[in-house]
């Protein structure tokens, strides 16, 4: 089971939120330190030419990323990016790009079925964003997985 803090789930939400007009992008990576557990959320540009449908990321800014968690002593945990449209489920195009490198895929949307149900004042900014977690089988097969948010 994949767990992710609060801290974590929150900073991809927000992203996402505060970017509904495209799809957001980036990589988890967890670091472990004597008494200490620690996430990280490192966004990436999305470069894709439809960045409201898809998203892609430049292996130059990926390779930078990995760098940046290796000097910080990190181990890669998921990749992350957003489906404004509110779906929760992979894309044809995420099943395509999908890799087992142990890695989990996070999928950040709107619930706009929530929303509807507590119509009023409360989202007037919006409706709520949640996540949704995967996991690779084989490439090009993610199947649902279940994740627990601690701290």
């Amino acid at each position: 089971m994949l767990t992710v803090t609060k801290s974590t789930v929150t900073a991809i939400l927000r992203w996402a939120s505060e970017h509904p007009e495209v799809e957001v992008c980036g990589l988890v990576w967890a670091s472990e330190r004597p008494g200490a557990f620690r996430q990280t959320v490192h966004p990436l540009p999305n470069i894709h030419p439809k960045p409201q449908n898809y998203y892609r990321t430049a292996p130059k800014d990926v390779r930078e990323a990995f760098e940046l968690m290796d000097e910080q002593g990190g181990e890669p945990l998921a990749w992350y990016h957003s489906h404004p449209s509110g779906k929760p489920d992979p894309s044809v195009e995420d099943m395509l790009g999908a890799m087992n490198t142990g890695m989990h895929y996070l999928i950040a949307y709107p619930d706009k079925e929530l929303a509807a149900k507590m119509r009023g004042d409360l989202f007037r900014e919006g409706p709520p964003w949640r996540i949704s977690a995967w996991e690779c089988i084989s490439t090009g097969v993610l199947v649902e997985a279940e994740y627990e948010v601690q701290g």
